[in-house]
């Protein structure tokens, strides 16, 4: 999901002929984009915490949804760089929050092996969006790369509405063992 920023890369040709930009101009659309995902990270996290990370994930997707299909439809410079922005503030939920998902789900026990493979399957399909959006960029044009990712945020928009659960547990505060947290006086729990 958070791969959206690198397809920009292999449709920089394209893009400097359909918007007679320099490559400098298409550099930036990936660099505001990355500033957008790190100007509202802590932002996301926050949102995560008090309302919960499925409300969050959906409006995420559906920021990222929103800013690609902005995207694909872009006739100037200037509207892909708003739509790059957007996309960004909806990225920054997989860049913030995704691993503390891992704690929610699992023990500690069982999160190591969990965050290594959520870890290597990220780092290792990292390069694949832009390989693909080059194919179909030189084969179907610029702004199929992106139609494709829509295509793929509504299937994950709809499975996170059908699938997706809230993964934070409130425990009981009798459950609570950390003896060293202020929240709750541990005398309290027993009278």
């Amino acid at each position: 999901m958070h791969r959206v920023g690198p397809i920009i890369s292999p449709m920089a040709v394209p893009l400097i002929e359909a918007f007679d930009i320099t490559f400098t101009k298409v550099s930036l659309l990936l660099g505001y984009n990355l500033v957008a995902v790190g100007a509202v990270g802590v932002a996301v996290s926050a949102c995560a915490r008090k309302y919960g990370k499925r409300p969050t994930l959906l409006a995420s997707i559906t920021a990222t949804l929103v800013g690609t299909i902005w995207a694909s439809r872009s006739n100037t410079y200037e509207v892909m760089l708003g739509a790059r922005v957007v996309q960004g503030f909806g990225i920054a939920m997989f860049e913030s929050v995704t691993y503390t998902l891992i704690g929610d789900l699992y023990f500690v026990h069982e999160r190591g092996s969990r965050m290594a493979f959520y870890v290597v399957c990220q780092s290792g399909l990292a390069n694949l969006p832009g390989v693909v959006a080059g194919k179909v960029t030189m084969d179907m044009g610029w702004r199929w790369a992106f139609y494709f990712v829509i295509i793929f945020l509504v299937v994950a928009w709809f499975a996170c509405i059908v699938f997706g659960w809230e993964t934070v547990y409130n425990r009981n505060a009798l459950y609570d063992i950390d003896t060293a947290s202020q929240d709750v006086n541990a005398t309290s729990l027993f009278t």
